[in-house]
């Protein structure tokens, strides 16, 4: 089989820096309505692994993180190698108020990447919630996940 090279660029994107206190988040409605909400809060979900780490590298090491998770878990859809298929998965999904991730939606012009960044997603570990005023918040994540054969 061919060799894989993930890519992955702009790995995580929250509005702007999530560990600034007051950054501001877009979480998915409850009411499950197109409308988005806005969340302030005050301090990112932690990945498993980060707690130790002071809170203006936490970001760098849930990033970390989840290239460790993405590249540990990745396998690159047969169909997909057997036909030269490379493209790109916009993966977006909330850290819930709970810590467990909530999948708000993945997008690519390939079904097989579709299927393999929801597995991915959905081995994620429970997290450390975002917090605001030390109450506990959704906060979303958006990042795109490269498929490229070598």
């Amino acid at each position: 089989m061919k060799n894989l090279l993930l890519l992955l660029f702009c790995i995580f994107s929250l509005a702007l820096k999530a560990q600034e206190k007051d950054s501001l988040n877009v979480q998915k409605n409850k009411l499950n309505t197109d409308l988005p909400l806005f969340t302030v809060f005050d301090e990112q979900p932690i990945f498993p692994g980060c707690e130790k780490v002071d809170k203006a590298n936490r970001l760098e090491c849930f990033n970390e993180k989840m290239i460790e998770h993405i590249q540990k878990n990745l396998r690159y859809p047969a169909k997909a190698a057997r036909e030269n298929k490379q493209g790109r998965v916009v993966v977006k999904f909330n850290v819930t108020a709970e810590g467990t991730i909530e999948i708000i939606s993945i997008s690519s012009k390939h079904i097989e990447f579709i299927a393999e960044a929801k597995r991915i997603l959905k081995k994620l570990p429970k997290m450390t919630p975002g917090k605001t005023k030390s109450e506990n918040v959704d906060v979303t994540f958006s990042f795109p996940i490269n498929f490229r054969l070598q």
